[in-house]
């Protein structure tokens, strides 16, 4: 994400920690490519897991993803500076995701699968598991409400224009 001074800014926790001025585009390659591939092995390898042995072991599972990303993200923040908080975009200046119908249909596809975590939440709980239930729902709910809020935004902020076309008239 750039700030308002066109720098790279990576953080971490998003809009809930400091943020961090990237050194180089190709620390920010780095980190992009961690994050990417790193995000979709973890969470593939905790619904593996989860399926073949059960909830317990696979909360386990992204409990030992989500340390391994607090610990890389720890050490890319030690080599950066961090960013004056005035000059960090806030939620609503952040480009809320694609304005292309792709960006739309990716994030309408996201909360959707939240909301049929909710459903396995209430599933959980009607089961009597408990615990499993109240994450999975804490997770749903989390997501419902950041993906619903970005797709909102997206549907309410008119897409920018093409500097390059011009108009007739």
């Amino acid at each position: 994400m750039p700030d308002k001074l066109s720098r790279t800014l990576f953080c971490p926790f998003g809009i809930f920690g400091k943020c961090y001025v990237v050194p180089t585009p190709e620390k920010s390659a780095e980190i992009a490519r961690f994050e990417k591939w790193f995000g979709r092995i973890g969470t593939l390898t905790t619904l593996v897991v989860m399926g073949v042995y059960g909830a317990f072991y696979g909360f386990a599972v992204c409990a030992l993803v989500v340390v391994v990303f607090v610990l890389k993200h720890r050490r890319w923040q030690s080599e950066m500076t961090v960013c004056d908080p005035d000059l960090v975009p806030r939620f609503g200046e952040i480009r809320p995701a694609d304005w292309t119908r792709m960006g739309k249909v990716r994030l309408g596809s996201l909360l959707g699968i939240c909301i049929v975590m909710l459903g396995g939440a209430a599933w959980l709980f009607v089961n009597g598991m408990i615990l499993p239930g109240m994450a999975i729902l804490l997770f749903s709910g989390i997501g419902i409400v950041a993906f619903g809020w970005k797709l909102l935004l997206v549907f309410k902020t008119p897409a920018p224009r093409d500097p390059s076309v011009q108009r007739e008239g």
